[in-house]
């Protein structure tokens, strides 16, 4: 992600400033241009997540399960809907039991 790769090179300057392999001038200008590219990775995830609970879950990486046992059951629907089209077919009379031989489920690719 690029967010992650943004935060390793801020991590990687300060080690590179400590060990003194960079003076304050280089340390200072990389910092600053690196720190601002982080800051708009950072404006863009928290857009996209206002908007879209299936962005919150694609940029909680790792905590994915956390952010969609937090959602509410309209934010989890909303989700689902902007990644698939489930759609829930016919089923014989008195099934009483779920079967996903009768439920299809088609991801939408850059519709």
């Amino acid at each position: 992600m690029q967010r992650e790769a943004l935060q390793r090179k801020l991590d990687n300057l300060t080690d590179l400033f400590n060990d003194d392999q960079i003076d304050a001038e280089q340390f200072g200008k990389s910092s600053r241009d690196t720190g601002n590219k982080l800051a708009l990775v950072d404006r863009q995830l928290a857009d996209a997540t206002r908007t879209s609970p299936a962005a919150a879950l694609v940029a909680a990486g790792a905590n994915a399960w956390e952010v969609w046992q937090a959602m509410s059951p309209m934010q989890r629907a909303q989700a689902v809907d902007e990644l698939c089209v489930v759609t829930i077919k016919p089923c014989p009379p008195g099934l009483r039991k779920f079967d996903s031989d009768y439920v299809d489920v088609a991801w939408r690719r850059g519709e």
